[in-house]
């Protein structure tokens, strides 16, 4: 499940090149954990990109991130590590 957070924030970086500004990455990732850990999946959805609303219709991604949420808990630490 961890892993689907990470694609969901590289997701929501898809507009700017991680590799070339990594502080512009962090602060993405930091708000993607900052929305997730208020409940508002509906901003992560609407900000996420064409290709994700493609792939999965606004409620079943509002009721994914949900039950990943109440599963895992809140953000407690996130770190680059690749």
């Amino acid at each position: 499940m961890r892993r689907f957070l990470i694609v969901g924030a590289a997701a929501l970086l898809a507009g700017c090149s991680a590799m070339k500004d990594e502080a512009a990455a962090g602060q993405a990732a930091a708000h993607f954990h900052q929305l997730l850990d208020a409940g508002r999946y509906d901003a992560i959805y609407d900000a996420s990109t064409p290709e994700l609303k493609a792939s999965s219709p606004k409620p079943n991604f509002i009721r994914f991130l949900d039950a990943v949420h109440r599963k895992l808990g809140a953000v407690k630490d996130a770190k680059q590590v690749g």
